[in-house]
């Protein structure tokens, strides 16, 4: 069975969505244990970069206050490739 390119270009953005995904729950569980530790919502957390990159490892120290759950899965991101975080409000 051979892939044509479409269907490599279908493969790897299901792949890209998927790896934003477990970033983006990572991250939410980051921030939920930080909280339930009563961590200082002002000093830095490390986050995991949501750029969809299967291969990546950055982490994005951000204050914990700036982590939004209800922003879109790869909305963190370490080298500007989805967009960077949030400043804290």
């Amino acid at each position: 069975m051979s892939l044509t390119a479409d269907s490599m270009s279908i493969a790897d953005q299901i792949a890209r969505d998927g790896g934003r995904q477990v970033r983006r729950y990572v991250n939410e569980s980051v921030s939920r244990t930080a909280r339930e530790a009563g961590a200082n919502e002002l000093e830095p957390c490390d986050f995991v970069c949501e750029c969809g990159s299967l291969s990546c490892t950055e982490v994005v120290r951000m204050p914990l206050a700036s982590f939004d759950e209800s922003s879109p899965p790869g909305s963190i991101s370490g080298h500007g490739k989805e967009g960077f975080p949030p400043t804290a409000a």
